[in-house]
């Protein structure tokens, strides 16, 4: 690549362009290959959700038998919102 004046040949120019193209290739390829990775996850379960809550002390027991009820029927059941105030409803 260097001649005897320590400077680069006249051709090292599409030696170093091939060489960005291939390193913004790569950066492209991972950016892409982490959006499919990210995309492909799925959501957690409804049952998922709950075990997760009542795990988190969000909902107490009765509340989680509750809703696993509804979620083996098949109904909809909106709970009510947990307080922020650290009172129980």
């Amino acid at each position: 690549m260097m001649n005897w004046n320590g400077n680069f040949g006249s051709g090292s120019w599409v030696v170093m362009s091939l060489m960005m193209l291939a390193v913004w290739g790569i950066v492209a390829w991972v950016v892409v290959a982490a959006m499919r990775a990210r995309r492909s996850e799925a959501p957690p379960s409804a049952r998922e959700v709950i075990e997760g809550r009542l795990a988190r002390g969000e909902i107490t027991v009765a509340e989680y038998e509750a809703l696993d009820r509804a979620l083996q029927s098949g109904h909809q059941v909106v709970p009510e919102e947990p307080r922020h105030d650290g009172l129980t409803a």
